[in-house]
Formats: C-alpha cells, structure tokens, sequence
C-alpha cells in the first residue's frame, strides 16, 4: 500500500465529481484496485449473504475516504 499514490489517484477521481456517473465508476474502480482477494474469499464463505463488497484493507477505506473529506 502506497499512501501518495492512493492519495493522488483519489484526487484524479475529485476532478470528475460533477459527473456523478463517471465518479462512481471511477470510485469503484479504485476500490476493486485495492481488494484482498483472500479475505473477500474468506468473508464471503463465512457471511455468504453479504452482497455486494470490495474487501478493500480499512486503512485504505481511510486514506480515501481523508482525500474526499478535504
């Protein structure tokens, strides 16, 4: 986990806030860049019914999630 490249490709992502549908691909994207597979595997038999998630490491959720909040 690389936390300035996390950073600057959150805020290449900003710039497309006014285009809701490009931001949310684009969120996604990076989320899914970021998924422990093995752990999704392992959530995902232990909760099958979890629906829909990244698996993404909480301290990149953080890192994130600090770039939008700025």
């Amino acid at each position: 986990m690389d936390k300035s490249q996390i950073q600057e490709r959150t805020k290449k992502l900003l710039e497309k806030i006014d285009k809701p549908k490009e931001f949310t691909k684009g969120l996604q994207e990076l989320l899914k860049s970021y998924v422990d597979r093995e752990a999704t595997k392992n959530y995902q038999r232990i909760i099958p019914d979890t629906g829909k998630f990244y698996g993404v490491p909480l301290p990149v959720l953080r890192i994130i999630s600090a770039e939008i909040g700025k």
